[in-house]
């Protein structure tokens, strides 16, 4: 299997294709790291990071009897203020990088270079749309685990112990997040709550100063929509420019015009996969591998090994192969974007070979279906990640969806004879 390294790969690139991977490489890492940092800040109860950012407000703290009369007041008490599971100077990075990547992904490469070189020609290059997005499609996947993570659980486990009172009232309480989480930011104001030492009488907490949101926060569920749109924007144009490049090299035109030969053949292009069209080997050849083998070794390489950079290094990939391996495979969310495209790209091989077999076809997707089912797997091979994406995130529908794909699998390879 030819591959080329990334400094081979950015060689080749169009300057637009630069632009793209460039800008959406700073999204990936904001998110990635804001992701791995919330699950760590959950697990050990701190947020003492440059992405877990807290701020600091002081005002005066009175603990209360029954009767909500003062038996302690402290004038001079500081607290957690607000709690950003996104840092807001990050998310502002974020989106401005999504707003360049969205600016650039709307132009030719033509009128790019002519923006740039001044000059209308066409390059020489081909454009490497599908190749340079993908980082625009793992950034949808992570920011989708976030929203849904904030969303369901909130940040619970957030929150710092403080011993308050004087004399005989003295209580130990924690200032915590408790499902308190906004979506819409990604932040959360932490409340009181008593720990288990309370002081004889204290029944409440005032406090006489809060903080207000970081306005840049609100920030947060447009990059979550616009990278989602981004997303889907980015490989539907991808399409449409591997067809414009089949059409242009046609030599016997098949339709009346490319509008006509794109309506029917988009979908095709979206099952088979764009990198085998972008190449033109939609057909395997003689004397050549299978693109069906290929394909499925890949597909296995990356689930055994793939936590370990195994798939990274199989393609000539060893810096990112070092990176997967130090990170395990991204704490498994680069390891299951992974097996994802890994998938869609086995999935779609059966349309590359004209001497394939529907039954066989039919009997692997039911055995994806039973063995990875519940993290989604058969829906990506089947070319459908949005869709896998929610099935891993609901264990497979509680194990209900799972069960009816794998019914619905178990028929179609019944009928395939």
């Amino acid at each position: 299997m030819d591959s080329k390294s990334f400094s081979e790969s950015w060689q080749d690139y169009t300057i637009r294709d630069k632009i793209l991977l460039s800008s959406s490489i700073a999204p990936f890492l904001i998110f990635a790291f804001s992701l791995i940092f919330i699950f760590d800040a959950v697990l050990t109860g701190g947020f003492d990071s440059n992405f877990i950012t807290s701020t600091e407000v002081c005002g005066e703290l009175t603990l209360n009897n029954n009767q909500g009369s003062p038996l302690s007041v402290d004038s001079d008490f500081c607290k957690i203020g607000v709690i950003y599971g996104i840092n807001p100077i990050m998310l502002l990075l974020s989106t401005v990088s999504l707003g360049i990547f969205a600016f650039f992904s709307t132009k030719s490469e033509e009128a790019v270079s002519k923006m740039f070189l001044n000059e209308s020609k066409s390059t020489t290059k081909s454009t490497s749309l599908f190749s340079v997005t993908q980082y625009i499609h793992l950034v949808s996947f992570i920011i989708l685990i976030i929203f849904f993570f904030l969303v369901g659980t909130g940040m619970s486990s957030y929150g710092e112990y403080y011993t308050v009172g004087e004399g005989s009232y003295v209580s130990k309480i924690k200032v915590e997040c408790w499902n308190n989480v906004d979506f819409l930011t990604a932040s959360c104001q932490p409340d009181f709550w008593f720990h288990n030492n309370i002081a004889p009488g204290v029944r409440s907490v005032d406090f006489s100063n809060s903080d207000s949101i970081n306005p840049i926060s609100y920030l947060f569920l447009p990059n979550v929509l616009t990278t989602l749109a981004l997303a889907y924007y980015s490989r539907t144009k991808s399409i449409k420019e591997s067809l414009r490049d089949e059409w242009d090299n046609l030599e016997i035109k098949t339709h009346d015009s490319f509008e006509e030969y794109y309506a029917e053949n988009a979908y095709f292009v979206r099952k088979r996969g764009i990198e085998d069209v972008i190449e033109t080997g939609t057909k395997s050849k003689s004397g050549e591998s299978s693109p069906i083998v290929q394909k499925h070794v890949f597909l296995l390489i990356t689930i055994v090994g793939g936590m370990f950079g195994l798939d990274k290094a199989y393609k000539g990939d060893y810096a990112l192969a070092v990176l997967k391996l130090l990170t395990l495979g991204g704490l498994w969310i680069w390891q299951i974007y992974d097996i994802y495209v890994a998938a869609g790209e086995a999935g779609s091989s059966w349309s590359l070979d004209s001497d394939s077999s529907l039954t066989t076809e039919k009997h692997v997707i039911l055995i994806t279906a039973i063995v990875g089912g519940h993290i989604g797997l058969d829906r990506a091979y089947k070319g459908d990640g949005v869709t896998g994406v929610f099935k891993l995130l609901t264990l497979g529908g509680l194990g209900i969806w799972w069960l009816v794909d794998v019914y619905v699998a178990a028929k179609e390879a019944g009928k395939s004879w």
